[in-house]
């Protein structure tokens, strides 16, 4: 059984490929694909002993990229803030998070906290509270002692069809005669304890959390 895990466990066992064998690391533009050159460029032992955990991080970067896509073409088609979501919009929203939640779970695993145990991921430590309250299961299902019955509902709410949405200007502020799309981001607003709250900009946010997956197994397969 030993032997069996740590072959399963050793690059050797596994024919992967260099998506892009000519290219530098940073030009190349799908941070799922650049994840796989920077392991299949590494020498790092650790793909000798935890491949699979490791490699499988390029599948969670690729779902990410897929529900952004699938996120950004449905907001793309929405006409007017007057007319009800499509419903992908929610659903993408969802899938979204929850991949965020699995690369938060592997940030936090004992192979990254032993190898990297400074790994700052701002963008991913505020998104969580969305995936925890609704995303992962709804908080008004599977309620914490630390919440209070009105807060619950609110996150229920979030990615339901009759929660609220919020639009948040862009950087470059609004401009009069435009399509509200092009001058505001979409926003999912959390409850937190208190009178905290959170606004999730999928749209702003995403690039960054990609990033901050990237610079985590750049940092394991340096280190190790």
């Amino acid at each position: 059984m030993e032997e069996s895990a740590r072959l399963l466990n050793h690059r050797g066992s596994w024919r992967i490929e260099d998506p892009a064998p000519e290219v530098p690391l940073p030009e190349i533009q799908l941070i799922s694909d650049r994840t796989k050159a920077l392991i299949f460029r590494s020498s790092s032992p650790l793909l000798e002993s935890d491949f699979v955990q490791i490699y499988g991080v390029t599948t969670i970067l690729a779902g990410l990229e897929h529900h952004f896509t699938n996120f950004m073409t449905a907001f793309g088609q929405l006409r007017s803030i007057e007319e009800p979501f499509p419903h992908a919009i929610l659903h993408e929203a969802v899938a979204w998070l929850n991949r965020v939640g699995q690369l938060n779970a592997f940030r936090k695993s004992s192979l990254i906290t032993k190898h990297v145990p400074m790994n700052d991921a701002p963008t991913i430590e505020y998104v969580m509270p969305f995936r925890n309250k609704h995303a992962a299961h709804r908080s008004v299902d599977d309620p914490k002692r630390s919440e209070d019955a009105h807060t619950r509902p609110l996150h229920a709410l979030m990615f339901s069809d009759l929660g609220w949405r919020i639009w948040t200007p862009r950087e470059a502020g609004q401009l009069p005669g435009i399509d509200i799309k092009q001058t505001h981001y979409l926003a999912f607003q959390i409850r937190l304890n208190g009178p905290e709250s959170r606004n999730l900009v999928i749209e702003r946010d995403h690039p960054k959390v990609l990033k901050e997956g990237y610079k985590l197994i750049e940092a394991l397969l340096r280190l190790s």
